[in-house]
């Protein structure tokens, strides 16, 4: 009886392994396969940002443009960057870093937010549309491949675009990639007109913030908003009650640092302290979410610009095994 009662207890603890563990078993496969969908998938990114003429210099724009605006670039930017730049800056951080060896542990056999070449364009022929319209005028037109995962993850990547001003571009912000169920693009883009600055009186318009500089893995902001920026919900801004200077009669909208409708530089001509040779008449920003879906074109509308963006699943190629066993 004893015999028989060991034997039962046996049987049930043997059991009861069994039984734990086939209740483990798909746990342990979920997360297994949630740590192989947590790997993000690689996507060939092209847009085109274009800019409307058609309301120059204000004239004819239903539109009342808000000024209390927050212009900031987000912390952990990134630039895409030429393949020449990439070189450039890889050779001299390695003058730098004398001891510091190439990396020979990364299989990847492309960098990501490098520019593309325009021969893998696939917005060609929405890219010479644009060109022949005189109402319209692109602004950036980049191609690049990056991996794209979880918001929480993902980088901005900065925009440029447009004529120089001051340092700064008529077109600057972010655009930001990432992936739940859909593929979504975020966007933080401001653009900005300017005018020559002959001693006219301040507008209330925010300072631009300062464009992150290009750095080798990103870039990152010490704060997450410019020293002149602030929320402005509910927060009084130091340009909230200036008043406003507002000439519609300086010229075309954009007119660029070799080609601007306002000549060169007067002699004698003085500039505030806070200023430089242009002033801002307007910004209009361009803040939103779209989702969408790969292998298809979207159009993001606004009344002074708009954006065309495709993005492509993209396979990196396998790494190169033969190299080591020629050797």
């Amino acid at each position: 009886m004893e015999k028989m009662t060991k034997t039962t207890s046996s049987m049930r603890i043997t059991f009861s392994c069994i039984l734990s563990t086939l209740l483990w078993l798909p746990l342990l496969a979920s997360a297994q396969n949630q740590t192989v969908e947590e790997e993000p998938n690689w996507y060939q990114i092209e847009i085109i940002v274009f800019e409307h003429r058609m309301y120059a210099g204000n004239s004819g724009d239903p539109e009342v443009w808000p000024k209390n605006l927050m212009l900031a670039y987000p912390p952990g930017t990134k630039h895409i960057l030429t393949q020449e730049e990439l070189e450039a800056m890889e050779e001299e951080s390695m003058a730098e870093n004398d001891s510091m060896e190439p990396s020979t542990d990364n299989p990847l056999t492309e960098k990501p937010f490098v520019q593309l070449d325009d021969v893998v364009s696939q917005l060609t022929r929405e890219l010479s549309a644009i060109d022949r319209e005189r109402d319209m005028r692109v602004l950036v037109h980049k191609a690049w491949r990056q991996p794209i995962g979880k918001k929480q993850d993902a980088p901005s990547i900065v925009m440029l675009g447009g004529d120089q001003y001051d340092g700064h571009y008529e077109l600057e912000g972010t655009l930001q990639f990432s992936v739940s169920r859909y593929l979504h693009m975020d966007t933080n883009l401001w653009l900005t007109r300017f005018e020559a600055n002959l001693g006219q009186e301040d507008s209330s318009w925010p300072q631009l913030p300062e464009v992150p500089e290009k750095r080798l893995g990103g870039n990152e902001l010490d704060a997450l908003y410019n020293e002149n920026v602030a929320d402005l919900d509910g927060i009084h801004t130091p340009w909230d009650n200036d008043p406003v200077s507002n000439n519609a009669e300086t010229g075309s909208l954009f007119g660029g640092l070799n080609n601007n409708p306002f000549g060169t530089e007067q002699a004698g001509t003085t500039y505030p302290a806070s200023r430089g040779k242009y002033a801002i008449v307007d910004i209009v920003k361009l803040s939103q979410t779209r989702r969408m879906r790969s292998a298809e074109l979207h159009y993001v509308d606004h009344p002074h610009m708009g954006i065309l963006v495709r993005i492509d699943t993209y396979k990196i190629a396998e790494p190169n095994e033969s190299t080591d066993s020629e050797e």
